[in-house]
């Protein structure tokens, strides 16, 4: 969504990878992905997002955009 939203061509992603010199890089022996489910969170505590995950990425790239001066 992300590569989208930005015009990013999809085929310079490589996913699973790091580019050289990237400070966090996981272990083998970790998840190879996450997956969120904010169901318990929902039930337990009555939780609902204010911004749907699209708006919230708009959001973010607005926020490096100005941030970089774009």
């Amino acid at each position: 969504m992300i590569a989208d939203k930005v015009g990013f061509d999809k085929k310079n992603l490589v996913l699973g990878s790091y580019p050289p010199g990237y400070p966090y890089r996981p272990l083998v022996s970790d998840q190879s992905s996450i997956v969120l489910d904010s169901t318990k969170i929902r039930k337990e505590l009555g939780w609902k997002p204010t911004v749907s995950l699209a708006e919230g990425i708009d959001k973010v790239i607005s926020y490096f955009k100005k941030s970089q001066g774009k």
